[in-house]
């Protein structure tokens, strides 16, 4: 307390030097005079003394015959003259206080947690409807009547609570799990068939007719189970058809064409050394660049944000960003032998990669690369090992023939 007394009031450094000190210091403790922190510094002391009592010091002085020095001021009234000649400054503060206390006293944030079947946008635009958007007062929000309202207007919402904090607004909800319908396993009949030519490598059936047997030649669309089972009598006559879904396992080895070309010519962005900087500002939904320098031609741009946390902290909607800029020249290059091989060697390496992720089993593959001026090729054949997937829907009543 007494040093912030001190600073309003304003106090003083003084050195005394000559003179009677001891009889000094006597004689400010008799008139009441108050000094502080005295230090003897070789033949002269030092000490602290308020800028009231300075002014009572004279005669104590002449008594004592020594001689006063003020080496320090402290103090407002020392500080207020040096801020008279920064007015400008001192308004802009001010003003810039203004604004950042009328500015957290309103929302500038929304955000929505726990919510997925009711979206950001629908519980923002009730909001709106109540006439709650960014920039309105803090005060006219009531949390609670805000989340009965919310409750009563999104019946999916089981549980709904509303925070304010600074100048953001979090409304964290939980939805009601609704539950899910019985879906009935009613399987669709259907036969089991070929997507591709080639020829058939093993068949397990678990449900269905076999069609074909390991070593036929299989063409694109043939039955190979069908969905249509025979129901025989005593005679040895067909009496009537099962519809099924036909399943099983058709192992078919198929020849994959494989083509993929690559330009001998590329073009790479060469960094030039250049570089610029400047400043970005955001003001809601305002961008207003300052920038250091001119725009290049062609150019890589960073940002960094350098917002003040005070101003994330408040949801003011006020951002700062630090604009890096690095000028590039396009430069064209060919690709030699060996560069152009690798990368046609990723290229079909993460093709069969696609291929074994889709459960197909590579048995050999014969490729070759060749140049052919603008670009290089790479070509051949992929002898596989797939599983028919396809299935085709079979319409109870037909006629199916028996082989």
């Amino acid at each position: 307390m007494n040093r912030i007394l001190r600073f309003l009031y304003g106090y003083l450094l003084l050195e005394l030097k000559g003179g009677a000190k001891e009889r000094f210091l006597n004689l400010c403790a008799s008139r009441g005079i108050y000094v502080w922190n005295v230090k003897k510094r070789e033949e002269n002391l030092w000490l602290y003394v308020t800028l009231a009592d300075f002014f009572n010091l004279r005669p104590l002085v002449r008594k004592t015959k020594a001689k006063v020095v003020i080496r320090q001021r402290h103090g407002l009234p020392f500080f207020m003259p040096k801020l008279r000649k920064k007015w400008f400054f001192l308004f802009c503060t001010a003003l810039t206080f203004f604004v950042l206390v009328m500015a957290s006293t309103r929302l500038w944030s929304i955000d929505c947690v726990g919510n997925h079947g009711v979206t950001d946008d629908q519980l923002e635009e009730f909001l709106e409807s109540r006439g709650l958007k960014r920039g309105v007062a803090m005060s006219q929000i009531h949390e609670s009547e805000l989340e009965k309202e919310l409750r009563k207007a999104f019946s999916d919402l089981s549980w709904v609570s509303v925070t304010l904090r600074g100048s953001r607004m979090t409304i964290s909800v939980k939805e009601s799990l609704k539950p899910a319908g019985k879906t009935q396993d009613k399987k669709t009949p259907g036969d089991l068939v070929s997507p591709f030519d080639g020829v058939v490598v093993d068949v397990i059936v678990r449900n269905g007719v076999p069609k074909v047997k390991a070593g036929d030649a299989v063409v694109n669309g043939q039955i190979l189970i069908a969905g249509s089972v025979p129901i025989y009598g005593d005679d040895g006559l067909v009496k009537q058809w099962a519809y099924v879904e036909a399943d099983g396992d058709v192992i078919i080895e198929r020849t994959c064409l494989y083509e993929e070309a690559l330009p001998s010519r590329y073009v790479v962005n060469e960094n030039t050394g250049r570089r610029g900087s400047g400043y970005a500002v955001t003001i809601g939904n305002r961008n207003l660049k300052l920038q250091l320098q001119k725009d290049f031609l062609n150019e890589y741009v960073t940002e960094r944000d350098i917002t003040p946390s005070f101003f994330t902290f408040l949801s003011i909607p006020v951002r700062l960003r630090e604009i890096d800029r690095i000028e590039y020249l396009p430069t064209l290059r060919f690709y030699d032998d060996k560069e152009a091989r690798k990368l046609l060697e990723k290229k079909i390496m993460r093709f069969l990669a696609t291929l074994e992720e889709k459960g197909v089993q590579i048995i050999e593959k014969n490729v070759k690369i060749d140049n052919e001026g603008d670009f290089w090729l790479i070509h051949g054949e992929i002898l596989v090992w797939e599983k028919a997937m396809l299935f085709q829907k079979l319409e109870e009543g037909a006629d199916k023939a028996v082989n």
